[in-house]
């Protein structure tokens, strides 16, 4: 409880200065100088016992630097005036605003859920971003800078056998790395297995579209580049391994792969450097060379790797889609394969290899995310829990998780209509949600219990909104403002901009929400509350009278307090008329009483209401007669009972 001022002026206007004497004046505090001890001055005949600030001087002999003006500790006057007029406007609208919400708490907590719904039913647009190269690398990377010059200004002939450059990326494909568990890939039975590999994958179709009558299929022979000839272009260890598996068969000599140049069957010169991998050559004298240490031109001993690479066509929409699934179609080819043959090793890749395995982060964090939200949900539930069954409320920690969760709907469905792409770096938008949810909620709650448990429960919920929501909105601003600089031009980086983008919606919706969804919540427990209802199972709490006859794991769950029970227990002469002081009351009452311990004597209480705003006293008397004698405890709850009727306890 605050207390009362006098006439004069507050002690937080502090000003210092010099007297015409030299003496230095501070109001409100008194500091000695070195060396010398002030006197205790007596108290002011206006200082109402030490609640005045009294200006005392101090001599401080010659003090440097010192000027004879008085100096300002405090704001200027109109600026201090104008932010008490805006934090009072403020406070007024947001108690209007929670009087409003808790006189329409069913249309508050219904209209969230409604629009969270229809929102959420657009996630049939949802769409997952493709371009990650243009997401994760900054706008001025010097490496996509340069792949757009070698794109413009230096085509690659598909149709000739060149290579890819490294700063050029070569489109759709599929590529496979091949490795034995043991011997070389060159070995009869592991070429023969890689060369059935090959005509499975060459074979293979896929359907566009899935279903209907349009559909068709499409193999490698419709989608790969053609060369000169109009014959697909598959590499060249491929030709030189069917030309060594046919000599095996007629029982001719095998012909001599050379690396990393070898010459085929029809006489052209073929590099397979990038095709042979941990190759093992033949010395002088039949001696084993080192692994990649084969003079140019030597003959291939036995190689521990193989890399198979196939090139597709994807001009127009129509073939990339073709190309997109063909590439999906040949990586669970693979993997079937894997599973049949174990001693070899297949390791596949294709152009979208990069956005699946980021993407496929979203999958791999299901787990973590959900242990995540249910320890946010447990503490949730136990900061709102207490010992009393009816003023705990754990199911309004469940509640500020589905408001973050609605807000998390309603976020994702407007980015869906708008045309938004999702990515998995979203996966840290709910924490974020989280953090401020959660602080909004639980300031909320710690402000309704320091209420007034006699208001109606629409007072009760406007000063929470007065006491609360000047905070709240003021950390939610700071959340758009640092949110919303991050998602301006001013980042350059595509995922963080994106990031931030939607980090601001979703904070903003939240906001919203909270003030709506979660208000309502808080409207609904504490009718509960107030109907003296199990804050849990929503079942009426029986008097504790009626408990004594109850199981002690009966009486436990059923514990609370009594408004009535707890005044009851106060002896009548003790009984405390100060109301609970209400962290929004803007009146600061006093209360005297002054109870003679002489029989059939009156006690005389005096009541003292300063009003902090204008100053005002107002002094009310009134006399009551208690007697000392033997009064039946009937009589005495019924004077109780009257006095606290009078005076609004």
């Amino acid at each position: 409880m605050s207390e009362p001022r006098g006439k004069g002026r507050p002690c937080d206007r502090r000003r210092v200065g010099f007297s015409p004497a030299g003496d230095l004046l501070l109001r409100g505090k008194i500091l000695p100088p070195p060396g010398v001890t002030s006197p205790p001055s007596p108290p002011s005949p206006h200082s109402d016992a030490g609640h005045r600030c009294v200006r005392q001087p101090l001599m401080l002999g010659s003090a440097p630097g010192l000027s004879g003006r008085w100096e300002r500790l405090e704001p200027r006057p109109r600026a201090r005036m104008l932010r008490q007029v805006l934090h009072a406007g403020l406070r007024t609208s947001f108690h209007a605003l929670g009087r409003f919400v808790a006189s329409h708490p069913v249309f508050f907590a219904s209209t969230p859920v409604l629009l969270s719904i229809l929102l959420g039913a657009s996630f049939s647009r949802y769409r997952v971003e493709e371009d990650v190269e243009g997401m994760l690398a900054p706008k001025h990377s010097l490496a996509k800078i340069e792949g757009n010059l070698v794109d413009s200004l230096f085509p690659v002939n598909r149709s000739k056998h060149a290579l890819y450059s490294d700063l050029q990326t070569p489109g759709r494909y599929g590529r496979v790395i091949v490795t034995t568990r043991k011997g070389s890939v060159l070995d009869p039975v592991h070429l023969d297995t890689i060369l059935k590999l090959h005509k499975q994958i060459y074979q293979m179709q896929v359907t566009v579209p899935a279903t209907g009558v349009n559909s068709y299929n499409y193999s490698f022979s419709y989608l790969c580049l053609p060369d000169d000839k109009n014959v697909c272009i598959i590499d060249d260890i491929i030709r030189a391994m069917e030309e060594i598996q046919s000599a095996r068969t007629v029982n001719r000599s095998v012909p001599i792969l050379r690396y990393p140049i070898t010459q085929l069957a029809d006489g052209r010169q073929a590099y397979i450097g990038h095709q042979l991998g941990g190759v093992q050559g033949w010395g002088p004298s039949g001696a084993v060379r080192g692994q990649g240490t084969g003079a140019r031109g030597e003959g291939v001993r036995s190689a521990r790797a193989l890399q198979l690479t196939y090139y597709l066509q994807a001009h127009g929409s129509l073939m990339d889609r073709v190309a997109s699934q063909w590439e999906k179609a040949f990586c669970a080819e693979l993997q079937h394969f894997a599973a049949l043959h174990p001693k070899l090793g297949l390791y596949p890749s294709t152009s979208s290899s990069l956005r699946t395995d980021f993407q496929f982060s979203s999958v791999l964090a299901h787990r973590p995310l959900l242990a995540s939200l249910g320890a946010c949900g447990v503490l949730a539930v136990l900061c709102c829990s207490m010992r009393d069954c009816v003023r705990s409320k754990p199911w309004l920690g469940l509640l500020a998780l589905l408001s973050v969760t609605l807000s998390g709907l309603t976020a994702a469905g407007i980015l869906n209509l708008t045309g938004a792409t999702y990515n998995s770096t979203y996966l840290g938008i709910p924490f974020v949600m989280l953090g401020h949810g959660l602080f909004g909620s639980f300031e909320m709650l710690s402000s309704w219990r320091r209420t007034r448990e006699d208001q109606h429960v629409k007072e009760r919920v406007a000063s929470v909104f007065e006491d609360v929501m000047l905070r709240f909105s003021g950390s939610t601003m700071l959340h758009l403002m640092t949110l919303g600089l991050a998602a301006s031009p001013l980042t350059n980086m595509e995922a963080v901009r994106l990031f931030c983008r939607t980090a601001t919606l979703s904070v903003a919706i939240s906001y919203v929400y909270m003030l709506s969804f979660y208000s309502s919540c808080l409207v609904f427990t504490g009718y509960l509350e107030t109907g003296y209802r199990h804050g849990c199972f929503c079942r009426r709490v029986p008097k504790p009278d009626r408990l004594d006859s109850k199981p002690a794991w009966y009486r436990c769950l059923m514990y609370t307090r009594y408004q009535d029970e707890a005044q009851t227990t106060n002896p009548p002469h003790e009984v405390d008329h100060s109301p609970a002081q209400t962290p929004n009351s803007n009146l600061t009452l006093t209360h005297a009483h002054t109870h003679p311990h002489t029989p059939n004597n009156t006690a005389a209480h005096g009541h003292v209401h300063v009003a902090n705003s204008t100053h005002r006293t107002r002094t009310h008397s009134h006399t009551h007669s208690h007697s000392h004698s033997h009064i039946p405890q009937l009589t005495r709850n019924l004077i109780l009972r009257t006095l606290t009727f009078c005076w609004g306890v």
